[in-house]
């Protein structure tokens, strides 16, 4: 599910194919065909039957150069195994026609620039796009990017507004057109529609690729901070050429990051995906500090930038910085650095967590505004999440008087679960 140079050779030689990405939103669509569970594309559409319909359709349908993106096995394998619950056709198609949903963009999304860039000006090109995009269409011109035509969409809910007046649009095209969809799950149904009935076509969907010229926003895989994934976004070597546009758009005041550093390994059958990540934020912090500093000044609001910085800086000479941050995600926070073993930055968080959170006998009772400050709810506000941290702070602590010292005293928590006491007692035994 990768060799990209397929789909570039095919552009490169002006042969007509077609590639859609039936990605994590699209998934949700066929799995969840009510608008009321079926949110997509970034909350601008909403799914429904017919949409649910066409999307399988447009899974399974077979032709001459025609690829689907499904997502990745690895780090998106619930949503990869969503798909081929609606996939119905024979093995050897699926190792043929089907590719990584993000092959042109992640680890590639400058290549993909480049071949932009050589060879776009040799391809009659038409642009579907909404509004707001067409109006800024000229900026994508650098990439020799010169739509001959364009044909505007709805902003929000693009399938349900003009699907049934475009489906049929392919019969206006001169055989031989470059077909870019930029506007969401409407733009893999037209380009299947199209293509179908009209295979000199190439007709490609691009997502948000030039997101950040059109946009004025940018993601993770702009910037090249994705959590790397052996499945589809591989670590590569960055050219001069590619770190150049990459520092641009950190630096553009007017380019706002929706999604940076963020991980979740809900989407994942197996914890390796977690340690991988945790591995590339430690060895790029100083890259992550840099960009979520610049990030949180072109918006001091931007919560994530703020849980990205607090993670980096346990031991910040701002804390007010921070105050936003809920007591739930500082917990999970401090969990994930205690099970990928980054103890040191794990016992940092915990004791930021102890001293801002708890009521305890070694710290001066520092709350936040809206928390209960009444004496007689200390025992309540002590659920399993604060035992946990003070389990994970005693194991962490860096001497063996510390951390007997610190299991002694949580052994003498008042409602103690029995499994805390449990590894409380055993790993005192082995000290």
């Amino acid at each position: 599910m990768d060799n990209v140079s397929k789909i570039y050779n095919l552009f490169k030689t002006k042969t007509p194919f077609c590639f859609i990405k039936i990605n994590d939103g699209e998934c949700i669509a066929m799995d969840n065909p009510t608008p009321v569970y079926g949110i997509i594309s970034r909350g601008d559409d909403v799914s429904s039957e017919q949409l649910s319909e066409c999307l399988k359709h447009a899974l399974n349908y077979t032709g001459v150069n025609y690829f689907v993106g499904l997502p990745c096995k690895v780090c998106r394998n619930k949503d990869y195994n969503v798909a081929m619950k609606y996939y119905k056709n024979p093995l050897n198609v699926v190792e043929q026609n089907v590719l990584c949903a993000n092959i042109l963009i992640n680890s590639n999304t400058y290549s993909t620039f480049d071949v932009f860039q050589e060879y776009a000006h040799t391809h009659s090109i038409i642009i579907v796009s909404n509004e707001k995009n067409l109006t800024n269409i000229a900026n994508i011109e650098r990439f020799n990017i010169k739509p001959y035509r364009v044909i505007k969409v709805a902003e929000q809910y693009a399938f349900q507004t003009n699907y049934e007046e475009l489906k049929e649009a392919y019969k206006t095209f001169n055989n031989g057109d470059t077909i870019l969809c930029l506007c969401g799950p409407l733009g893999r149904v037209l380009c299947y529609e199209w293509y179908k009935n009209n295979n000199t076509l190439t007709c490609l969907e691009l997502g948000s690729l030039f997101d950040p010229y059109l946009r004025n926003r940018s993601h993770s895989y702009h910037t090249m901070t994705h959590a790397p994934c052996v499945g589809c976004f591989q670590e590569k070597y960055i050219p001069s050429c590619h770190t150049a546009m990459i520092e641009e758009i950190i630096q553009n005041p007017h380019i706002t990051n929706e999604c940076v550093y963020s991980y979740s390994d809900n989407n994942s059958d197996n914890n390796e995906s977690l340690e991988v990540y945790m591995n590339y934020f430690r060895k790029n912090v100083d890259m992550v500090r840099r960009n979520a500093r610049i990030r949180l000044k072109k918006n001091i609001h931007d919560t994530v930038m703020k849980e990205i910085l607090f993670e980096l800086d346990m031991t910040t000479t701002q804390p007010t910085l921070y105050n936003s941050l809920p007591k739930p995600r500082v917990y999970q926070l401090a969990s994930r650095l205690y099970y990928t073993h980054n103890y040191v930055a794990c016992n940092n968080m915990c004791d930021y967590y102890i001293k801002t959170f708890l009521w305890c006998p070694r710290h001066a009772p520092q709350r936040l505004e809206h928390e209960e400050t009444n004496e007689t709810n200390e025992t309540n506000e002590k659920d399993k999440c604060d035992r946990l941290i003070l389990f994970f702070y005693a194991f962490t602590m860096p001497t063996i008087e510390l951390k007997k010292e610190n299991y002694i005293k949580l052994l003498k928590e008042p409602n103690l679960e029995d499994d805390i006491r449990g590894w409380c007692v055993y790993n005192m035994a082995h000290l």
